[in-house]
C-alpha cells in the first residue's frame, strides 16, 4: 500500500513519525523549499506531549522549549485578577524548533520538498479501491492507495473535495512578536493573558532568553500592516497597557500578522473514499485554547494506530504472511497539467462514506474493532506494499479514526470559538464581570477542563 501526506508543518510531520513508530511506509511531499515554518510560538499540553515521548522526542522538545507550570489572568496593569496552577506538563516552543525536532527522525528520501499539490483525481482500482492522483504545481503527479492530507486550514485538497466546508472569520486580527524581553520571575514559568475593551494581549516564555507575545483586536481579514510602521500602530493601539507589554512591542523586530479563524464548529467528514483529513485542514480551530498544533499531534497519533491495527487484522484474517518484501521509491511521473473534461475529480454526494460515519458514531463496537487487537500483529506490518492491503476496509479505519477523534477536536473548536467571544467583548461590564468570573471561579472546574485536554483520544 502505497501512502502519501500532504504538507510538511506540524501536523504532516507529526503523521510521519507516528507512521514509522507503527511501521508504515510513506511518501512525504511539502510545498516550502525546506522543512521550516515561519511563525513564533506554539504550546503543548500533557496529550502531546505524552505522545512525543511515546515517539522519542519530548527530550529534544523540552531542552529547546520552555516548560511553563501555570497562567495568570491579569488586567492591562499587570495585576494578577486569577493564578492557576497546573497539575500537568505544557511547553512553549518556537515552531521553527519544533518542526526540526519532527523532521530530524524521517529519512530524507521520504521527504518531497518544493511540491505544491494543485488538485487530486480519484482513479477506481476494484482490486484495492479508489486510489488518488495528486498533481502537483511542477507538472509531476504522484499515485497513491491511500492521502493523508495535512495541508493547514486554506487545504487546497479539502476545497476540491469538501468545497462546503468554509473558512469561518471572527473580524479579529492576531499580531505575533518574539522579544528578547524577559517576563517578571515570579511569572516566568505563566502563560499571561490580558483583557481589555475587546483587546487581548498574552505573553509567555519561548525559551531562556526570549519571551513570545500576542497581541489582538477587531479588524476584518485580508488586512495588511507596513512593517515600517506597524510597531508604533501597535504602541497607539495598547498606549495604556502596562510600560512592560509596550516594552515587549517596542524590542520586537519582526511582527506577523494573522486573521482569527477556525473552520467553524459543525460536524462534518473527515474523509472521503481514500483521502483524510488531519489537524487544520479539517478542524481548525482560533488560538484562544492553544490547541491547534495539540490537536493535529492527537490526530497523527490516533490515525496510525487506526491504520496499523487495520491492516494488521486485514493480513491476519487473510491468512497471508506477515514478512513481505521491502517496496521500491514510488514512481512520479511527468504529467500534462492540463485537467480532462472527462474526468469526475470529486463526488461530493459520496453515500457510501455518509454511512460509514454514521456507524462509527452510532456503534462504538467500530471503533473497538478498529483499533483493538494484538499489538504484535501492528509490529508485524513491514514497510512497503503491505500484506493484508488489498482486504483492509480503509472506510471502516478512518470512521474509526474520525469517530474516536471528532468528539474532542470540534468541542474544542466551540469551545475556542465562545471563549474568544468572551475575551474580545468591547462592553466595559463584561470585561468587569469576566474578571469576577475567573476570580471566583472554583478550582475543579478548571481541573475538569485541563484533564479533559490532557485525554488523547
Amino acid at each position: 500500500m502505497k501512502i502519501g501526506i500532504i504538507g510538511g508543518g506540524i501536523g504532516g510531520l507529526a503523521t510521519a513519525n507516528a507512521l514509522l513508530h507503527q511501521g508504515l511506509d510513506f511518501e512525504l511531499f511539502e510545498q516550502a523549499s525546506e522543512l521550516t515554518e515561519i511563525g513564533a510560538g506554539v504550546g503543548l499540553s500533557e496529550a502531546p506531549i505524552a505522545i512525543l515521548e511515546k515517539l522519542g522526542l519530548s527530550d529534544k522538545l523540552f531542552s529547546a522549549g520552555a516548560p511553563i507550570n501555570g497562567a495568570c489572568m491579569m488586567d492591562k496593569n499587570f495585576r494578577k485578577v486569577r493564578q492557576i496552577n497546573l497539575k500537568s506538563r505544557t511547553v512553549c516552543i518556537h515552531r521553527a524548533k519544533l518542526i526540526a525536532i519532527l523532521g530530524k527522525p524521517i529519512p530524507q528520501g521520504k521527504v518531497h520538498l518544493s511540491k505544491k499539490a494543485r488538485r487530486v483525481e480519484f482513479l477506481n482500482n476494484d482490486s484495492i479501491g479508489d486510489e488518488v492522483r495528486v498533481y502537483f504545481e511542477d507538472g509531476t503527479t504522484a499515485v497513491f492507495d491511500l492521502l493523508i492530507v495535512a495541508d493547514g486550514i486554506n487545504s487546497v485538497i479539502r476545497k476540491q473535495v469538501f468545497p462546503e466546508i468554509d473558512v469561518r472569520y471572527a473580524n479579529h486580527v492576531i499580531w505575533r512578536g518574539i522579544t528578547t524581553k524577559k517576563l517578571p520571575a515570579d511569572i516566568a514559568d505563566k502563560f499571561v493573558e490580558i483583557w481589555d475593551k475587546g483587546r487581548r494581549f498574552l505573553c509567555i516564555s519561548l525559551d531562556s532568553e526570549r519571551t513570545f507575545w500576542l497581541a489582538l483586536d477587531r479588524g476584518l481579514p485580508g488586512g495588511k500592516d507596513n512593517p515600517e510602521t506597524i510597531i508604533s500602530e501597535l504602541l497607539d493601539k495598547f498606549s495604556d497597557f502596562d510600560d512592560l507589554a509596550l516594552d515587549f512591542i517596542k524590542n520586537t523586530e519582526n511582527v506577523l500578522r494573522n486573521d482569527l479563524a477556525d473552520l467553524g464548529g459543525k460536524s462534518r467528514p473527515w474523509f472521503k473514499n481514500s483521502i483524510v483529513f488531519v489537524g487544520d485542514s479539517i478542524h481548525a480551530t482560533t488560538p484562544n485554547m492553544a490547541q491547534g498544533a495539540c490537536q493535529a499531534i492527537e490526530d497523527a497519533w490516533c490515525l496510525a494506530e487506526c491504520l496499523a491495527q487495520g491492516i494488521g487484522e486485514a493480513g491476519v484474517s487473510s491468512g497471508q504472511d506477515t514478512e513481505v518484501p521491502k517496496s521500491g521509491e514510488f514512481e512520479i511521473n511527468e504529467a500534462k497539467t492540463v485537467a480532462s473534461d472527462k474526468k469526475s475529480v470529486v463526488n461530493n454526494s459520496d453515500t457510501s462514506l455518509n454511512v460509514a460515519i454514521t456507524v462509527a458514531s452510532d456503534k462504538k463496537s467500530v471503533v473497538q474493532n478498529a483499533v483493538s487487537g494484538k499489538k504484535e500483529s501492528v509490529h508485524n506490518v513491514a514497510s512497503g506494499n503491505y500484506v493484508g492491503a488489498q482486504t483492509a476496509d480503509i472506510s471502516k479505519i478512518f470512521a474509526a479514526y474520525q469517530s474516536r477523534r471528532e468528539g474532542k477536536a470540534m468541542q474544542i473548536v466551540r469551545v475556542s470559538w465562545g471563549f474568544g467571544k468572551l475575551a474580545h467583548a468591547k462592553s466595559p461590564i463584561v470585561n468587569a464581570l469576566s474578571r469576577v468570573l475567573w476570580s471566583l471561579m472554583p478550582d475543579f472546574v478548571l481541573r475538569k477542563q485541563e484533564a479533559e485536554l490532557n485525554r488523547i483520544t
